[in-house]
């Protein structure tokens, strides 16, 4: 089936780019999104969202037709993080903090869930206490438990109910306890009681836990348990320092899904796990290049749709959100399009778009229809506003590897111009396509910007990542970046005189390194 562009109704300025007089301003790219984690209710009437405004964070819940507020939640306290739907008169959200820890050095981030009730006066009420304990609009969510870090891992819903499914850390035994958890009231139920080394649970469409994974850090035992008939039976056991094994969940023909690396292959994939024998099955979905990054569940069946992967973007297994993706891709021509949220009866899907010269923008797809509407972006001061182009960039490390990254750079600049390198945390972390703000920030002020995924980051196999163990500050980890450097300048793209490097987290580390050790670059 296919779609024009003009049965989708798009306006020309959502896609004509005008170069404005003026260059945004820093802080219109340092500045907190103006719309993200959008949601759609099960109904299909409305879309939760999370805005920023000066110091200021709201959730907003707005009619789909037109987009008209019918709810404001004002966080006064801690970073908001994401807010879903609980059902359809009740939001979840998760909101953070930072504390100083008496046996840790420096501050650690703790994360919780609170519940909104939407159907009453819109009081929030902080979930998994051993309490309920309620409030108005203005969240304080300071001075939490340590354990709250691990409170906010939403499990799944149980739909039957309106109720979701989170895990707490029972004391003094530690045990790892999974509530159902009524989101208006605190209200707890116990729905089963794993471990002090349980880490996750998969749970079937109506909630119920079929399957669970307990993790011993102490003796670096990894288990995968099932429900029988007797109770949780061991299928998959094995001493492992670093589990190359997650659990996605069941798929429409009821296969147990498996994120899994299998002993002699570069690329973690998605599998079906043979449940009696504990042995990997069919490969459901691998790629030759990169690392499968995850899975996609449905949130009302629980069940396995899709798979991601970090450049590619998502494969669906689901034949009728495939359609839908195709026809999204059509109507958006060169741009990402991933599809974030839909209602229970799939009529009506949250899209977000963004391109290496474009940020996100987010979409109402009517399936009916079809139709899209745009109805917010996450930087309003940049939509209509032609970004310097981000692409795809690799270069020749000094041992001959191809080393792939992303440079962003106004378009023919003719002169070499100065370089900011600006390389990525974790270390095993990785940068991924599209808009970043902080290397288009730059190249609006006619820096090239070079972000490496130097060996050691995460997505491009086994081999990848391991080859940057044991290579901080002067290994090969420093060394590719630094060959970044030396491509650029020898196309006669930078200005070798003018070279500049800067990072948080590991890419701190790095540039620090990179002062340290090779301050003539």
């Amino acid at each position: 089936m296919s779609v024009s562009r003009a049965l989708f109704g798009l306006t020309a300025a959502v896609f004509t780019h005008v170069t404005a007089a003026q260059l945004p301003s820093a802080a219109v790219f340092g500045s907190l999104p103006a719309m993200e984690s959008p949601a759609i209710s099960a109904d299909g009437d409305r879309i939760a969202f999370i805005a920023h405004a000066e110091a200021e964070s709201f959730i907003f819940v707005a009619t789909i037709d037109d987009m008209q507020i019918t709810s404001a939640i004002q966080v006064n306290e801690g970073k908001l993080r994401d807010v879903i739907w609980a059902n359809d008169e009740a939001l979840v959200f998760t909101a953070s903090t930072s504390d100083e820890a008496s046996f840790l050095p420096g501050a650690i981030e703790t994360a919780a869930p609170y519940g909104v009730d939407l159907a009453g006066d819109g009081a929030v009420t902080r979930l998994l206490r051993g309490r309920p304990r309620a409030g108005r609009t203005g969240v304080t969510i300071a001075g939490q438990s340590i354990f709250a870090s691990s409170g906010a891992q939403l499990i799944g819903w149980e739909r039957s109910t309106g109720n979701v499914l989170f895990p707490k850390t029972e004391v003094p035994d530690f045990e790892r306890v999974l509530y159902s958890i009524d989101p208006k009231s605190d209200r707890q139920t116990v729905v089963d009681r794993g471990s002090r080394f349980t880490r996750d649970w998969i749970v079937d469409e109506s909630g119920e836990p079929i399957y669970r994974i307990d993790y011993s850090q102490r003796i670096d035992v990894y288990t995968l348990l099932e429900r029988r008939r007797r109770g949780w039976e061991v299928i998959v056991e094995e001493t492992t320092q670093i589990p190359e094994m997650s659990v996605s969940g069941l798929d429409a023909a009821s296969r147990l899904i498996v994120r899994a690396r299998p002993r002699g292959t570069r690329f973690f994939g998605l599998y079906a796990l043979d449940t009696d024998s504990g042995d990997l099955g069919e490969a459901v979905l691998v790629h030759e290049e990169y690392d499968v990054a995850g899975s996609r569940i449905d949130p009302y069946t629980h069940r396995v749709v899709g798979g991601w992967v970090a450049d590619d973007g998502t494969v669906w297994f689901d034949e009728e959100i495939r359609e839908h993706q195709a026809l999204l891709d059509e109507a958006f021509p060169g741009e990402s399009v991933a599809i974030i949220s839909w209602s229970r009866d799939r009529q009506h899907f949250l899209v977000e778009t963004e391109s290496g010269q474009r940020s996100p923008a987010f979409y109402v797809y009517d399936a009916s229809e079809p139709s899209v509407a745009q109805i917010g972006t996450a930087y309003a001061g940049l939509q209509g506003f032609e970004l310097p182009v981000r692409r795809p960039y690799s270069y020749t490390a000094r041992d001959g590897t191809e080393i792939p990254g992303y440079i962003t750079q106004l378009g023919n600049a003719g002169e070499p111009t100065p370089l900011v390198v600006l390389p990525h945390g974790g270390p095993a972390a990785r940068d991924y396509p599209g808009f970043d703000w902080m290397a288009h920030f730059f190249a609006t002020r006619g820096y090239t910007v070079l972000q490496p995924n130097f060996r050691g980051s995460y997505g491009f196999g086994k081999a990848w990542e391991e080859a940057g163990h044991g290579e901080w500050g002067i290994g090969v980890m420093q060394h590719d970046v630094s060959d970044g450097v030396a491509a650029l300048v020898e196309e006669g793209v930078v200005d070798a005189d003018r070279v500049c490097i800067v990072g948080a987290s590991y890419g701190g580390y790095a540039a620090l390194a990179g002062a340290a050790f090779t301050p003539q670059l």
